[in-house]
């Protein structure tokens, strides 16, 4: 797979992110909030969804450059997550 950031990669429907919310656990800091949810289906790619409030920045490039930097960050240490990881 290399170092590529996919589709496959993503967490793309409501009901992803909803099952992240509910059953991950989630992990709290100053400026950000993680769940982690590690999906016991068949192994499938560690995948990232990205949720960005306008209360952390009333600026759209901001939060966008944020998510870019996300993004990018997944995808250098995606292969050190056990399959079925999702973020």
């Amino acid at each position: 797979m290399g170092q590529r950031f996919t589709s496959e990669s993503r967490l793309r429907r409501q009901l992803q992110f909803q099952t992240v919310l509910k059953k991950g656990s989630l992990a709290k800091g100053k400026h950000c909030w993680l769940w982690v949810y590690q999906d016991l289906e068949p192994p499938t790619l560690p995948k990232l969804g990205i949720i960005v409030s306008r209360k952390a920045s009333k600026s759209a490039v901001v939060r966008n450059r944020f998510k870019r930097m996300v993004r990018e960050a997944f995808r250098f240490l995606q292969h050190r997550l056990k399959p079925g990881t999702h973020l």
